[in-house]
């Protein structure tokens, strides 16, 4: 679930003045033409405003069991010797916000949303467990993603530590590969893993129309008229 908010910094307001007109008008919808109006734009574009993430929801658990390139995981997995456990994806914030504003043309133009995320799991290792590893790896399910730190967390401490790039690699696939029996130098531990990263959402279409059941009454010469719209993207 993604909870947006739009904000349409164009001005939705068209004025008519009656006072020469000697026919009565009707009022009802759909009943203007381009003459009785002066349009803010003369090109069939719209001043579409912003899209901005205020809310991610995200709980899907990321790949730490790639059996193909990483085969004598599946031991360690299976024996006891490694368990992970996701624990949950949350939103930070929105760091890009995508706009398109026809109206001002010194305006960026961006389809993109990029958000900031926390993805995190809890990690149990024995090593005392014969012919066990010692690492792991873990790919979240999010992309295209830019990581941007990696944090961790020993269950009998309050303390968060970042991980630095020479204690973990990330290798062709993009999976992080962290060997935690020469980090924490133990044969047995509990500790958490936080990914915070960036992920990009792209709006292929981006379109506004207006509410057709919005009804434009006529009760005065000169009006000022605020319709509504839809917003529709993918």
């Amino acid at each position: 679930m993604i909870s947006l908010l739009l904000i349409d910094p164009s001005s939705n307001h068209s004025s008519l003045n009656l006072e020469n007109n000697d026919t009565s008008i009707v009022p009802e919808l759909g009943s203007f033409s381009e003459e009785d109006y002066t349009p803010i734009i003369n090109d069939p574009e719209q001043g579409l405003g912003n899209i901005t993430i205020t809310q991610f929801s995200f709980d899907e658990e990321g790949i730490f069991n790639q059996s193909d390139n990483y085969p004598n995981l599946v031991d360690d997995l299976s024996s006891g010797a490694l368990n992970i456990t996701y624990l949950e994806t949350k939103y930070i914030q929105t760091t890009e916000i995508a706009q398109f504003n026809n109206l001002d043309d010194s305006s960026p133009e961006s389809n993109k949303i990029t958000v900031m995320i926390n993805e995190s799991i809890s990690v149990q290792f024995n090593s005392s467990v014969a012919n066990s590893e010692g690492y792991l790896i873990y790919s979240p399910v999010l992309y295209p993603r830019v990581l941007n730190q990696i944090l961790v967390k020993n269950t009998s401490s309050a303390i968060i530590e970042e991980l630095n790039e020479g204690d973990y690699t990330i290798d062709s696939d993009d999976y992080f590969v962290f060997n935690y029996q020469n980090f924490f130098s133990t044969t047995f531990h509990n500790f958490s893993i936080y990914f915070i990263f960036e992920y990009t959402l792209t709006l292929e279409t981006w379109d506004l129309t207006q509410n057709p059941r919005d009804v434009l009454l006529l009760t005065q010469q000169t009006q000022t008229f605020s319709p509504s719209f839809y917003y529709n993207f993918t």
